[in-house]
């Protein structure tokens, strides 16, 4: 059996690893263990966890982590963190000036991740970033949005119609201060700000994992690493 601790940016993806990924890597004898990363303070204290705007904070509260239940060889970790925003990070993400000029965000993440883990330096951690943040998985199909704020049907047809236009991907859509996801997301219904923490969940559910794998290679690639750990 492995003992995957997880690594979250919120309460959003929290809740969709607990909902929707604990289950589905539960088929593969994987158990998980979601948590918002530690901000300030210590784990367990609900006011310093989430979000985090500096990669110290990412990497001590990982190294914690790991040096309390590293030893025990079937414990792996991973994290669920947003790439949009690393620029603005106080103190700069391993990789982040030397992958300045990739174009795709992909091929940039990528090589992010390769950094990030010769950073930590240990061999069962699994980075993850999100590109660009949760909400990209929910424009796989934001129709089902639809379901959640059944009075603003008219305002998802907008946001399905702007998604459309772009042309992109769902991992395509860029990561911009007015164009990321959530701000795409927000700006037809704003309602999605303060129900965040249980609407996003519940639509990625809606949409459903095959559907968010297919659509998103990154990841997939992500999901399908995590289930070879008992092949």
């Amino acid at each position: 059996m492995i003992r995957l601790n997880i690594i979250v940016e919120g309460d959003a993806e929290e809740r969709f690893v607990n909902e929707v990924l604990s289950p589905h890597f539960g088929g593969f004898g994987i158990t998980t263990s979601a948590s918002k990363v530690v901000t300030s303070g210590r784990r367990g204290n609900a006011a310093a966890q989430g979000g985090g705007r500096r990669y110290g904070h990412w990497k001590d509260d990982l190294s914690s982590w790991i040096k309390s239940q590293g030893r025990d060889q079937s414990v792996w970790f991973t994290t669920m963190l947003d790439y949009y925003g690393l620029g603005a990070f106080v103190d700069e993400f391993p990789g982040y000036r030397e992958t300045a000029g990739e174009r795709r965000a992909n091929d940039r993440v990528a090589k992010l991740e390769s950094a990030w883990a010769n950073d930590l330096n240990f061999e069962r951690f699994i980075p993850y970033l999100q590109i660009h943040e949760f909400e990209t998985l929910l424009l796989v199909r934001c129709d089902v949005l639809k379901d959640i704020f059944i009075e603003q049907s008219s305002a998802v047809d907008d946001l399905l119609a702007e998604v459309r236009n772009t042309g992109k991907t769902p991992e395509e859509i860029n990561d911009g201060k007015a164009t990321a996801p959530s701000k795409r997301i927000i700006n037809h219904l704003a309602a999605y700000k303060v129900r965040k923490a249980s609407a996003g969940p519940l639509a990625a559910a809606k949409i459903g994992l095959p559907a968010l794998r297919q659509a998103c290679p990154h990841f997939n690639a992500w999901i399908s690493q995590i289930e070879s750990l008992t092949s």
